[in-house]
């Protein structure tokens, strides 16, 4: 009875002193280093947006134009940004928005296209550099311009993630197909 007595004392004094001691001096990094769990919980990765979207817009004009836009996150590319908050890596991938066009004039097609940042680098160099580092936020139609000017007038927004530096073009299709590239959204038609 006497020996079952020190074993148990001996196994509990074992037990007590397995409290993790050695622990105490180090950093949480150093332990999620040792576990190999550092990386998982050292940087954050965030998908803006995070889901699809599609948006469908179907017009006709009295000056005989249709005009049928899609608009959709392109979720196969993204633009990265990253910063550091608080020893923690911040990855955010910033997703276009793409748009497709369909352009009729008395139900003959005139332009079928995607509007998106490779359609304005492609158009011009210039725009590769005031670009790229933007994301296409949307594209709408400007209804009231394309009945003043009897074209299609596209108005096409990209924004600078985490700044919203916005940059504004207008985009016009004349009824032949002919695409024009205006960054004076300045002029106003009233």
């Amino acid at each position: 009875m006497k020996n079952l007595i020190y074993i148990i004392l001996l196994m509990l004094t074992v037990v007590l002193s397995c409290d993790g001691r050695d622990k105490v001096h180090q950093t949480s990094q150093e332990v999620l280093k040792n576990n190999k769990l550092y990386e998982s919980f050292s940087q954050k990765v965030v998908y803006i947006p995070e889901h699809y979207l599609e948006t469908k817009n179907d017009t006709i004009l009295s000056n005989g134009f249709q005009v049928k836009l899609k608009s959709y996150t392109n979720m196969r590319e993204s633009f990265l940004k990253k910063s550091i908050k608080n020893h923690l890596l911040l990855k955010n991938y910033y997703r276009d928005i793409e748009t497709t066009i369909l352009i009729k004039k008395n139900e003959q097609n005139i332009v079928s296209t995607n509007i998106n940042k490779d359609f304005f680098m492609n158009s011009n160099k210039e725009f590769h550099r005031i670009l790229k580092d933007k994301i296409l936020q949307g594209v709408w139609l400007n209804q009231y311009a394309s009945i003043i000017t009897n074209t299609v007038v596209l108005e096409v927004q990209f924004m600078e993630p985490e700044t919203k530096n916005y940059v504004y073009y207008r985009v016009s299709f004349d009824q032949n197909g002919g695409m024009f590239i205006n960054d004076n959204v300045e002029e106003k038609f009233s």
